[in-house]
C-alpha cells in the first residue's frame, strides 16, 4: 500500500513538471471563436500568426518576413482552428509591406510591424471577420484583461518542440512598462506593451505576429518573449495604436481604408 501511494504521488509530480501546457497554459479555441485570426505560411509551413483587419489586409510582425521576401512563397490561412490548416481557406499574397525603420540585421524589438495585402478579397462569414483597430495613439491599457491567440509552440525545450493541434488562447493582464524594463535587456519603448505571466501563461515560438485583443479591439502584435517559453518574463508586443497612422498610410497607397 505504501508503495502504491508513493507511485501515485510520483505520477502526480511528473505530470506537474512534464505535463504539456497549451500556448503556455492556454485553452483550445472553437471554430469561429476568433474570426480575425490568421496564419502566415512560408512554403506551406506555419510561420507566424496574424490578424484580419480588412478584406484584403493582414497585420503581422515584421520579423516574420524575410529580408527580401518573395511573395509567391507566402500564403495566409484563415477560417479554421487546426494547425494543419485542413479546415482553413488559403489566400495568395499580392504585396508585403514592412515598416521602413525595422532592422533586418539587428533585432531590437522596434518597428516590428508588417502588412500583407492579398490578391483576392477575403470571404467574410460567421467564422471569418476583421478585428477593429484603435482609432488613435492611445496607451491607456495598463491592467486591462486581454486575450492572446495563436498556433505557437505549447512548449519549447532544447531537445523537443510541442506543436498544438488546434488554435490556443489565453487571457493575460497588460502590465506597466517598467515591469517589462526590469525583465529584458532590449529597450522597452513607448511603442511596446507587455502582458504578465501569471499562471504560467505565455507566448512561444510561432505566436509571433499574432493579435493581442482587449474587448473587440486589437491592441498588440506579438513581438518577443522568452526563448524557451519560460514563465518568468512578460510577453512584449508592438502597440498597435502607436502605428495606427502608419497602417492607414500604407493602405491608402492601394486606395484602401480600415472598415471601422
Amino acid at each position: 500500500m505504501r508503495q502504491l501511494l508513493f507511485n501515485i504521488l510520483l505520477l502526480c509530480v511528473l505530470n506537474a513538471v512534464w505535463g504539456q501546457p497549451r500556448i503556455r497554459n492556454g485553452q483550445n479555441a472553437k471554430l469561429g471563436q476568433f474570426p480575425y485570426q490568421a496564419m502566415l505560411l512560408l512554403n506551406n509551413h506555419n510561420l507566424c500568426g496574424g490578424s484580419i483587419i480588412h478584406k484584403r489586409w493582414i497585420l503581422t510582425a515584421a520579423h516574420c518576413i524575410k529580408k527580401t521576401p518573395n511573395v509567391d512563397q507566402y500564403k495566409i490561412a484563415i477560417g479554421g482552428v487546426k494547425s494543419n490548416t485542413k479546415d482553413s481557406t488559403k489566400y495568395t499574397v499580392e504585396a508585403i509591406v514592412k515598416h521602413e525603420e525595422f532592422s533586418d540585421s539587428f533585432y531590437d524589438g522596434l518597428y516590428d510591424i508588417a502588412l500583407i495585402r492579398l490578391k483576392s478579397d477575403i470571404r467574410f462569414n460567421k467564422y471569418v471577420s476583421p478585428i477593429k483597430l484603435p482609432t488613435n495613439n492611445s496607451n491607456q491599457y495598463e491592467n486591462d484583461l486581454a486575450v492572446l491567440s495563436g498556433w505557437g509552440l505549447t512548449r519549447n525545450t532544447p531537445d523537443r518542440q510541442y506543436v498544438p493541434k488546434v488554435l490556443q488562447y489565453v487571457f493575460m493582464r497588460i502590465v506597466e512598462k517598467r515591469y517589462c524594463e526590469m525583465s529584458y535587456n532590449y529597450g522597452i519603448r513607448e511603442s511596446h506593451i507587455c502582458t504578465s505571466i501569471d499562471g504560467g501563461k505565455s507566448a512561444c515560438s510561432g505566436d509571433s505576429g499574432g493579435p493581442l485583443v482587449v474587448g473587440d479591439t486589437q491592441v498588440g502584435i506579438v513581438a518577443f518573449a522568452d526563448d524557451y517559453c519560460a514563465r518568468s518574463r512578460p510577453v512584449v508586443y508592438s502597440r498597435v495604436s502607436f502605428y495606427i497612422s502608419w497602417i492607414k498610410r500604407q493602405m491608402t497607397v492601394y486606395k484602401d481604408s480600415l472598415p471601422y
